[in-house]
């Protein structure tokens, strides 16, 4: 049985809830428009031997009809482990640890990217690769692009405030017989893959940074609580370092991250809200962080 599945974007901004995740050097370059933190994930599976790890493990909804073997065979290929950074310490299984970055912001409904009309992208010629790449994720391997495009635009469209995404036979071939047929969309995919894979090394000297919580730390975190982020300022000094970033451009970019965070504190100041307590002090530890990182870079 063939089966097409056929997608294309209304502009409805509706599954633009939330700031993106985005590459190292995507949060470095769009600076003057998010507050990005450093975000860790940890992807683990059981190594090929391991039939008892394979019996525990859980599978998202959206894959839960695979056999699990066939899941981690799709999971081996995917960015997550290639750009990531290999850990070990846990017997009879592999594991990544893959670093990207996540804006921080007090409680909003949408990206801070859209427009007043909660629709338009004010960065859209020079927006990240999880935005290029709608509706699914250039980090899903190809292996698992049928369901989670089921599970993100067929849950979407369901939704109380459903997505309205166009996917009737009008709209360009997306997926046909599990192939990708979008080219478009293939060379978006192919070129952020490329990207993630080419910042391992700057992610690899962040999980040993001195700046930034020890490795072992990190791992024992992500394994008992899942995901979670920090300060960005270490990127900004390991990227300047590595060449990634020039001095004039990696201080310029503390100088308006420092500015941005004390605008959003004094807003939050004067909203009063008990409930942003929290992000304020993160937030102002986060600027008294980039005020040091500018006299490392003074040094």
């Amino acid at each position: 049985m063939t089966e097409t599945l056929h997608f294309a974007c209304t502009e409805c901004g509706k599954c633009c809830s939330e700031a993106p995740e985005m590459s190292l050097l995507e949060a470095l370059s769009l600076g003057d428009v998010f507050i990005p933190s450093v975000a860790y994930k940890l992807t683990r599976f059981p190594k090929e031997d391991n039939e008892a790890g394979y019996a525990t493990l859980k599978l998202h909804p959206d894959f839960e009809e695979m056999s699990p073997r066939d899941f981690v065979k799709a999971l081996r290929e995917s960015v997550a482990v290639k750009a990531g950074i290999e850990v070990t310490g846990e017997p009879g299984w592999d594991a990544f640890v893959f670093i990207t970055s996540r804006p921080w912001h007090y409680q909003r409904a949408s990206c801070p990217a859209l427009d007043a009309d909660g629709k338009r992208c004010t960065v859209h010629a020079r927006r990240p690769s999880t935005c290029r790449t709608v509706p699914v994720r250039y980090d899903v391997p190809e292996a698992l692009l049928v369901r989670a495009f089921h599970g993100t635009v067929t849950r979407g469209k369901a939704a109380k405030d459903a997505f309205l995404c166009d996917t009737t036979n009008k709209a360009p071939a997306f997926i046909k017989d599990g192939k990708l047929v979008d080219a478009a969309y293939a060379e978006d995919r192919e070129s952020a893959v490329q990207r993630a894979i080419a910042e391992k090394e700057l992610a690899s000297r962040l999980i040993v940074s001195p700046y930034l919580p020890p490795a072992r730390e990190v791992i024992e975190r992500l394994r008992k609580h899942g995901p979670f982020s920090v300060s960005f300022h270490a990127a900004v000094l390991h990227a300047k370092e590595l060449g990634k970033i020039e001095d004039a451009a990696a201080r310029a970019f503390c100088e308006k991250q420092i500015a941005r965070i004390d605008a959003e504190v004094d807003k939050a100041i004067s909203r009063k809200r008990p409930d942003e307590r929290e992000w304020t002090t993160r937030f102002r530890g986060l600027a008294d962080a980039y005020r040091s990182a500018l006299r490392a870079l003074s040094a």
